[in-house]
């Protein structure tokens, strides 16, 4: 699992990674001495990081981390997200009608004068089809026809 850390002190971050990894090697190395030669570093710093995140499970990291002060925590997986009551709290999913289906989508990151518009419903695949490869593309009715024929596109109305 994916471990997010946030370093808004780099000095203090990198000293109680280097305590929560047990690498006190690390703190002492000219390589690693401070944000700049860890900048410079970076591709030896990462695959020493890479393998000792490798060596251990995410969530022991995390709780290393945390219990010294640090400030991290596990990425979620689309699933967590969407089943965490946070998500919810914050209205962060939107019903939608899809025919006779419904589901939910993740809400705009935004409002307009502090409301949301949420979307009623979404086209059909391939409801565009003829818009957008006749008035977009220039394609005559034959060209796509035969694209329709031949499954390189679905059928669909015509309507536009």
């Amino acid at each position: 699992r994916w471990v997010q850390l946030s370093l808004a002190e780099p000095d203090r971050g990198w000293d109680i990674l280097c305590e929560a990894l047990d690498r006190l090697d690390l703190h002492g190395d000219p390589r690693f001495a401070d944000v700049r030669t860890r900048f410079v570093n970076m591709a030896e710093l990462i695959a020493i990081l890479v393998e000792e995140f490798e060596r251990r499970p995410s969530e022991e990291i995390v709780t290393e981390i945390t219990r010294r002060g640090g400030v991290c925590a596990l990425v979620m997986t689309s699933e967590e997200v969407v089943a965490h009551p946070q998500t919810r709290a914050a209205g962060a999913l939107r019903p939608v009608r899809h025919g006779a289906e419904g589901f939910e989508v993740v809400a705009p990151p935004f409002s307009l004068r502090g409301e949301y518009r949420d979307a009623e419903s979404f086209p059909e695949p391939g409801a565009h089809n003829h818009v957008v490869l006749h008035d977009v593309l220039g394609l005559g009715d034959a060209e796509i026809d035969a694209l329709e024929l031949d499954g390189v596109i679905g059928r669909a109305s015509r309507d536009g």
